[in-house]
């Protein structure tokens, strides 16, 4: 048994054209929020939010000047997540939703409600009932909505029809590890376990010992942070294991991957936090690229033998 080819039913119930063009712009805007929240997280475009997290996070009514440098970065980073995520989910709504494929509706909307449930149950958790409201309910009521009417156009397909293929499965592997590395980043960023960057994040803004608020905003904005990771290589790990052997999936893996790094360490760079480019984003890019190019060698074989 051989992958099947991306367009091979002709009977397949599909979605909508619109429908299909107004989730894939939705993914598109939201991927360029995170660009935006990346380069002007710190600006008054933001303001309400800052002003918001600022009473209900740290009870004063603007953020620290002190502490300016640390949510830059870390809004950098997120920002690079977002952008991330969403180019991944662009690829599941245009090739395999296009097509009719219920497993990536269903991977659209657990990578949907995986993001939503940790993101917005740790918000409540550490006291900004804000983040859920300004920010989190637009993308489940927008584009989730928008997913509503697509399952009626899609059609769950055999178990059988995909062949396993090792360096995909490979791959498939490497994603799921950074999804549980996102879980693990959301609710432990201020453990011993990041004991290593929490010192380096010290050593470059707070004179070598994390004050009161910058522990605060650790926990929170590593939050948001890890949700994304989590939903951004869920969706990834989906369509691994649902298309191995298609061309398209290793486009929306190293995308995805290069738009989030591309982001996060230029930035990161240039706030001057080398730390986490060599710590995190070097070492996150070079672990997906072993694989990936693993996996694209194996598919020439694979797509003959599907043409044969």
């Amino acid at each position: 048994m051989t992958p099947p080819s991306d367009r091979e039913s002709p009977a397949r119930p599909r979605p909508s054209p619109a429908l299909v063009r107004a989730l894939g712009l939705v993914c598109l805007a939201f991927a360029g929020v995170g660009l935006l929240v990346a380069l002007a997280g710190s600006t008054a475009v933001f303001a309400p939010w800052r002003h918001a997290a600022a009473e209900a996070l740290l009870h004063e009514p603007d953020l620290p000047a002190r502490l300016e440098p640390f949510v830059a970065l870390t809004l950098a980073i997120l920002g690079g997540s977002i952008v991330g995520k969403w180019t991944a989910a662009a690829w599941l709504v245009w090739r395999p939703l296009a097509d009719g494929r219920r497993w990536a509706w269903r991977a659209l909307v657990v990578g949907l409600l995986a993001w939503f449930g940790l993101d917005s149950s740790l918000s409540l958790a550490l006291g900004a009932r804000f983040n859920v409201w300004m920010i989190n309910l637009a993308p489940l009521i927008v584009f989730g909505g928008l997913l509503v009417p697509a399952r009626a156009a899609t059609r769950p397909d055999p178990e059988a029809a995909v062949t396993p293929i090792r360096a995909f499965a490979a791959l498939r592997w490497v994603c799921l590890g950074f999804a549980g590395f996102g879980v693990v980043v959301a609710v432990s960023s201020h453990t011993w376990l990041f004991g290593f960057y929490q010192r380096a994040i010290a050593d470059a803004w707070f004179h070598g010992t994390l004050e009161e608020h910058a522990w605060i905003w650790l926990r929170f904005s590593y939050a948001l942070i890890g949700a994304t990771f989590l939903a951004h290589f869920l969706m990834l790990a989906l369509a691994l294991r649902h298309a191995a052997g298609q061309r398209w999936v290793l486009h929306a893996v190293m995308s995805s991957m290069l738009g989030w790094f591309l982001v996060d360490a230029t930035l990161s760079a240039a706030h001057g936090a080398w730390f986490n480019v060599w710590m995190i984003d070097v070492p996150s890019l070079l672990a997906v690229a072993l694989p990936w190019l693993l996996a694209r060698r194996a598919l020439p074989s694979s797509e003959a033998s599907a043409r044969s």
